[in-house]
Parts: structure tokens; sequence; C-alpha cells
């Protein structure tokens, strides 16, 4: 495991809950996990599983109301020591200081990410006067213009004085990790970054957040549907379904040896090219209602190694397998494997 010298961020038990008219969606339930400097680390899982509102809780900018960060710690180590970000008011001047600075986001939507009101120049300046006191009007204008062309925007020193809607998407979005780069960050949170992009777009995208975070040292949070991307771009990737963790470990030993259900299910439903596809393999049965609360493991209904009577009624532990492979599943406790065997046993002996 690594040195805690080595952690950036760690998060510990985090439970963001929305409070609406019909219930309570616990959306965020019990998550943790941690990010270590100049690494990253992948999410994936179905929507709604709580990727987005996870990253959004550790910049404190879910929509309160009706959204409330209800418990658990987030914990940011810095060179001046640990704060623990839920502990800061959102709007704080203690909580600005670190958004941008030390943590910032790549939001999913470059069509939106920006203010039409005014140039792409004119916000990410802000952006930079807020973090980096005593800087004069020129140096922040050649600090946009040199990021500007470091994503890739051609003839920068034109088009910072541009409106977003002058932009395509991914002009916009290359614009969008501009300022999220502008005060250099220790840590980049990637929201799908890609989507509404097309697949020419999409690559260069990813290829330009791997060469930036090489460049910065800092370490990388991405989200994504898209397996295939996540295996390129993470060190280690986290398995989230129904705000939990299902599955957390290495990209080489999730891809290699998948152990949860639910990661299995979706390794299967990835088409392939090899033979004839006569129909795309799916997860069977359909998400369960967002407002009940689950007393077993929130899988259970769609899982095709469920245990009656155990996985229903109990919520299973993070069961740590390898030092670097964790998993949320009765199928590796001794007690659900000693379970799992008694019925087969009675069986053979009725025989």
């Amino acid at each position: 495991m690594a040195n805690d010298n080595n952690k950036l961020i760690e998060v510990r038990d985090l439970q963001t809950y929305f409070y609406l008219y019909e219930g309570v969606v616990r959306a965020v339930d019990g998550v943790s996990y941690t990010i270590n400097k100049g690494k990253s680390l992948g999410v994936i899982g179905e929507s709604g599983c709580g990727k987005s509102v996870t990253a959004q809780s550790m910049m404190r900018i879910v929509p309160t109301p009706p959204a409330k960060e209800v418990g658990g710690e987030i914990l940011l180590h810095l060179d001046t020591g640990t704060v623990d970000v839920l502990k800061m008011t959102a709007n704080s001047p203690e909580m600005r200081a670190l958004r941008w600075k030390e943590i910032s986001m790549v939001f999913q939507e470059p069509m939106t990410s920006f203010s039409p009101l005014f140039t792409i120049g004119n916000q990410i300046t802000e952006a930079i006067k807020l973090h980096i006191p005593g800087i004069t009007k020129k140096e922040m204008r050649d600090r946009v213009i040199e990021l500007l062309g470091k994503v890739g925007i051609p003839q920068p020193s034109r088009l910072i004085d541009v409106y977003p809607h002058q932009l395509s998407g991914g002009m916009r979005q290359r614009a969008m990790i501009a300022m999220a780069l502008s005060c250099n960050p220790k840590l980049l949170i990637a929201d799908e970054p890609t989507t509404a992009l097309d697949v020419t777009i999409e690559a260069q995208i990813l290829e330009l957040i791997r060469a930036l975070q090489e460049e910065f040292g800092m370490a990388l949070m991405y989200i994504s549907h898209d397996l295939a991307v996540v295996s390129e771009m993470s060190d280690e990737i986290m398995i989230m379904y129904l705000g939990r963790v299902m599955e957390k470990a290495t990209t080489d030993e999730v891809f290699n040896n998948p152990m949860h259900p639910y990661t299995q299910a979706l390794w299967r439903s990835i088409p392939t090219i090899e033979g004839d596809i006569k129909r795309l393999n799916t997860i069977s049965g359909m998400l369960p209602n967002p407002y009940t609360v689950h007393k077993g493991c929130p899988f259970f209904s769609r899982c095709e190694q469920r245990i009656p009577g155990l996985c229903d009624e109990a919520r299973p532990a993070m069961t740590e397998v390898s030092p670097t492979h964790t998993v949320s599943c009765f199928l590796y406790e001794k007690s659900a494997q000693a379970a799992s065997r008694a019925p087969a046993a009675g069986q053979m002996a009725a025989r």
C-alpha cells in the first residue's frame, strides 16, 4: 500500500443524500477511496450510480438544497497540513481558496461549461485573479494565451477574446481544460469530458489530458461509462453501483481478474469483434427504486450468484483479496463461502 506521504486525498465513508419530495435518494452511501499524488483513479458504473455526485462532493458544489453531505470525511493533504473539506462551509473563503487552486474540474457538458456573457479569456482570467494575488493584467493575459496554446487551440492570442458560442465543442472543451489547469491544481477531476464529442476529437482530448497530467505532475480522477477509455487513463479503477463501491483495484487486476458479479456483468456487456454478434449481452433486471433502503447488497436482485437469506439481509463489507484489490461481496468472505456450499452438500446427502 502507498505511503501516507504519497496520499493526496482520502475519502472516508462519504454520504451525500438528496432530500426530495418523493423521498431520500442516497446518491453516495458510504464511499471510501484514496487518490495518491500524481496518480489516476478511474470511476465507472451505470448512470445514476453516484460517480458525478462523489466528485462534486469533493468540490463542495452539490446543489444544496436538495442535496446534503450528511457524513464522512474528505481529507486533503496539502504542503501546509491536512484539511477536512467537509468541515468547511461550501461558500467560505477557505473552501473557495481550495477550488481551482488545489482541486479543479472539467465538467461533463462542454456546451454549457462557460457563461455565454463573457469571453473565454475573461472567464479563465477570473480564476487566475482569485488564486494568484499580485499578478498583473498583462501577466494574466500572457498566462491564458500560453495555456490556450498548450491545450491545442490555434491562434490563442486571437481566440482568447472570442465568446464560447464562437467555438466548436472540441475547442470549447480544450478551453475548459485550460481553465481547469490555470492555477496548477494538484488534482484534476474529469467528469466524462468527451461527452457530445465525436470519436476523433475524443481521442485528441484524452491524449491531451494524459500529456498535461504528465507535464504538470497532477493527480487525476477520471469518470466515464467507457471501460476502454478508463483502462487507458487510470492506474486504479473503482466500480460503483447505487451509491456504493462494489470493487476497487489496479487497472490490470480489474481487467484481468474482475471479481464482483456486477463487474463481471459489465465486462460481459462489452461487444467484441470475434464471432457473430446475434445479441448484445445485458445485465438482467432493472435498477432498484432509488428511494429504497437496501438492507443487503444493492445488486442482489440482478445478481446471478446471489445467496438468498444472506446477500439480501446483510451489507457485505469491503474484503481485501490482495493488497491492492478489494471487493464488496459475500462470495469472498469465508462465512459466505461456507453458507453457499451448505445447500449443495445437503442435496448430495439426499441423493
